[in-house]
């Protein structure tokens, strides 16, 4: 197999080249690679194969699709059948999923439109790239592509029959590109049609899929959560002088009742006390390099939200070799008076890390 088969196969499986199944790097063994995918898919996802689907009478349009690292960011279907209404299905790789009935007006729109997305034109002499499609170009050259792989049950063809089975894999660098517009208008249709997801801020987002992933990962009171994520999701950047008090007060929002755990230093605001920002930046201070991740978004009720995310800091001094500590961290939040103000923060220990882990 090819170095592009088997990056795309990598690409398939979410999963750098040296994790993908070993069966891919062996030339002549294209089908046993891509059914490692298809297993791949069934299991990660709790879905049923899509011959199974297909036995069941159901129609279904199964899109997945993956970044420019070859990650996967979300898998969006289309359905219909088994005695429940036209529906999309929204699911994230770690078990999370979402569901919302869609009318016969769109689902009407989405058979039309997955009609002719496998009978893939010839590519034409000269190519011309969407300048604003999720692509980079050098001397003409399409790079960092994302990608999807769309599977359909019992769908109507560009012919007008039933087909039991189809498959497409697509990119954005394509010349085609039907298939993989489908698969991107599946996503935003989930956007707009699941409230929560149509609430996330998109000016935070790249794209669609990308708002449609962050929507699906929000825990518990999704609602609230996603309101905690928009106005939340965007720390204090570093100015040229370092964390600033200032900045930082204003972002917690606090009411003299915070408590800052940092790796068991514990602070706890009260009267003459100083405040968590003024304990937050002086920790800062005495380190290098911090840098702050949020991740997952949750919330238990419509009042209390939680955040947790990432903490990395650097080890090394300049010019030598590249050393990181990275710590978790945990932080509650309390909806008062129309506006989110940290309760408590948990910095847990740092651990070492090589450079790319």
């Amino acid at each position: 197999m090819s170095v592009t088969a088997l990056l795309f196969a990598a690409a398939l499986s979410g999963q750098s080249a040296s994790q993908i199944s070993p069966v891919c790097y062996e030339e002549g063994r294209e089908p046993e690679c891509e059914q490692a995918e298809r297993d791949r898919l069934a299991r990660t996802y709790r879905i049923d194969r899509i011959e199974d689907a297909a036995g069941s009478g159901a129609v279904v349009y199964r899109a997945l699709i993956l970044n420019d690292w070859g990650r996967d960011v979300v898998l969006v279907s289309a359905m219909s059948g088994q005695g429940q209404p036209p529906r999309l299905v929204v699911q994230g790789p770690d078990g999370q999923r979402m569901v919302t009935n869609v009318s016969p007006m769109l689902w009407r729109r989405i058979v039309d439109q997955a009609k002719g997305v496998d009978d893939v034109r010839p590519e034409p002499p000269t190519r011309q790239f969407d300048a604003g499609s999720d692509i980079t170009q050098i001397g003409g050259i399409c790079m960092h592509a994302w990608s999807m792989r769309l599977e359909m049950a019992n769908a109507i063809d560009a012919s007008g029959r039933s087909q039991p089975v189809r498959r497409v894999r697509q990119g954005s660098c394509d010349h085609d590109r039907r298939a993989y517009e489908f698969a991107w208008m599946l996503a935003d249709l989930a956007v707009e049609t699941l409230p929560v997801c149509s609430s996330l801020d998109e000016e935070n987002y790249r794209n669609g899929p990308m708002r449609l992933q962050a929507c699906v990962g929000l825990q518990g009171d999704r609602r609230t959560a996603a309101d905690l994520m928009n106005r939340k999701s965007n720390p204090p950047d570093r100015s040229g002088f370092g964390w600033l008090v200032s900045d930082w007060s204003r972002w917690l929002n606090t009411d003299e009742g915070a408590r800052l755990d940092w790796d068991g230093a514990v602070h706890q605001e009260g009267r003459g006390a100083a405040s968590v920002a003024e304990a937050l930046v002086e920790q800062v201070d005495s380190l290098s390099g911090v840098e702050l991740y949020p991740e997952q978004f949750g919330a238990r009720n419509g009042r209390e939200g939680w955040i947790k995310g990432t903490i990395y800091r650097q080890l090394s001094a300049e010019g030598e070799p590249d050393r990181r500590a990275v710590a978790d961290y945990w932080q509650i939040w309390r909806l008062r008076g129309g506006e989110w103000s940290l309760e408590s923060w948990t910095v847990g220990p740092f651990m070492e890390v090589q450079p790319n882990e």
